[in-house]
């Protein structure tokens, strides 16, 4: 497969044109670090909170690379992304805001 001129050069999403090969390994470096910190960060987390909470904040995936994706490339959502997104924040929003609710209902019935 050959690609054609006016994009030799470039990615082919958003018209960005690749880094020098010279940064390469500092890509790998930095990409390698910021995995192993996320993960130990998240295994960390799970010693000193509630599973359910970490695995639901571990569905927020999806519309934080929608976020990151419109930041660093421009890559504008579609319709059904946005609301997609919207609707998992709202259902994650509504887990971890029940125990919160539900103390406030127990202390208005006391």
């Amino acid at each position: 497969m050959t690609v054609p001129e006016e994009y030799k050069g470039y990615f082919f999403t958003s018209g960005k044109q690749w880094p020098p090969v010279a940064l390469m390994p500092d890509f790998v470096l930095w990409t390698g670090i910021g995995y192993v910190a996320f993960n130990l960060l998240l295994y960390f987390s799970l010693g000193h909170s509630d599973l359910a909470k970490v695995a639901a904040l571990s569905v927020i995936t999806p519309p934080t690379a929608m976020l990151g994706a419109y930041g660093v490339f421009g890559t504008v959502p579609t319709t059904p992304q946005i609301y997609g997104g919207a609707l998992i924040l709202v259902g994650v929003s509504l887990i971890l805001l029940q125990p919160l609710l539900r103390s406030r209902q127990l202390m208005q019935k006391a």
